[in-house]
């Protein structure tokens, strides 16, 4: 009896062990599942980040291997799983060179977004064709079918598939881009009657291509805007060291609707500063005195330009 009782007590003993080993050991495994899950979204969502700031750098079916082979969009909800599915539809789709996978998206705004970026991705034009909208956007608005031929046109520097996109800022940046890329100033003239002084892309295309003013001054002339303009003139008179191309510089009559005074007065201001810049560049303060008395300038403006330069002479 005793023999038994001893026995049962040490069945007890042990069962009491394994019991609380099953149940703290449950516990731990509970929270290390916790842990690890949480980790592992956090990790997708940070390599998605690194994926996407990496992507230019990376060769495209490279990029849309890794992207379509780690993506799990399950572990996103709402609009952010919605962008997950799009961007790993689209990067299988370039992977398998099928841009047909894009219809399996469930509208037609995700399903033109994917032709977009696959028509990108395999450089080929002719899925930007399939994009379902083709309107004109406003700035500012997505516009999947302007933006593929843009990126496609800017990609393979070829300014003649600018002339595909139907809105003109859009139009106009694309060809400013690739002039610049190319150092080529006469593709700035495509942007001439698809621009407007407020996008000012004609202007500032002119500006970025051939800042030397190997041109001549004759480009500022081309340019549309008054502010622009002037602003080409100081710089291809400070480059050239040519004083004569400040007298370029005027303001129009009811120019921000001043008076005929105020508006001599700020175009005195401005060519000022370009006689002082040139002044500098040359080191020659004789070309102080071409600057006259401004209400937009210091009183001793014409004396401080003189006592510059001498300082900068006799260093």
């Amino acid at each position: 009896m005793a023999k038994e009782k001893g026995i049962s007590t040490v069945i007890g003993i042990i069962i009491i062990v394994v019991f609380s080993a099953v149940v703290f050991g449950g516990v731990f495994a509970y929270k290390y599942f916790l842990t690890t899950e949480t980790s592992n979204q956090a990790q997708i969502q940070s390599e998605q980040k690194n994926q996407n700031q990496q992507a230019e750098n990376v060769p495209v079916d490279q990029t849309n291997a890794t992207i379509a082979g780690t993506y799990d969009c399950q572990n996103f909800s709402g609009a952010w799983m919605q962008d997950c599915i799009l961007r790993a539809t689209t990067a299988d789709a370039i992977l398998k060179k099928d841009a047909s996978l894009c219809q399996a998206l469930d509208n037609s705004a995700a399903i033109d977004y994917c032709y977009s970026g696959v028509a990108v991705g395999l450089n080929d034009v002719r899925i930007c064709e399939l994009i379902k909208d083709k309107s004109i956007k406003k700035m500012g608005e997505n516009a999947p079918y302007d933006e593929c031929y843009k990126n496609i046109a800017e990609k393979l520097n070829d300014e003649t598939l600018c002339s595909y996109i139907k809105g003109d800022y859009r139009a106009s940046s694309c060809y400013k881009a690739i002039s610049k890329k190319k150092g080529d100033i006469s593709i700035c003239e495509k942007i001439k009657g698809r621009d407007n002084v407020d996008f000012s892309y004609y202007d500032s295309c002119l500006g970025y291509i051939d800042q030397s003013c190997s041109y001549e001054s004759d480009r500022c002339d081309k340019m549309m805007g008054i502010g622009s303009k002037n602003e080409c003139y100081k710089a291809c008179a400070k480059s050239k060291k040519d004083s004569v191309i400040c007298e370029k510089i005027s303001l129009p009559v009811n120019y921000l609707n001043r008076t005929t005074d105020d508006i001599k007065d700020m175009e005195n201001s401005t060519k000022n500063m370009c006689y002082s810049m040139v002044a500098t560049a040359k080191k020659d303060a004789s070309l102080c005195l071409k600057i006259v008395p401004s209400k937009y300038g210091s009183p001793t403006e014409k004396e401080d330009c003189i006592k510059y330069i001498n300082q900068i002479i006799n260093k």
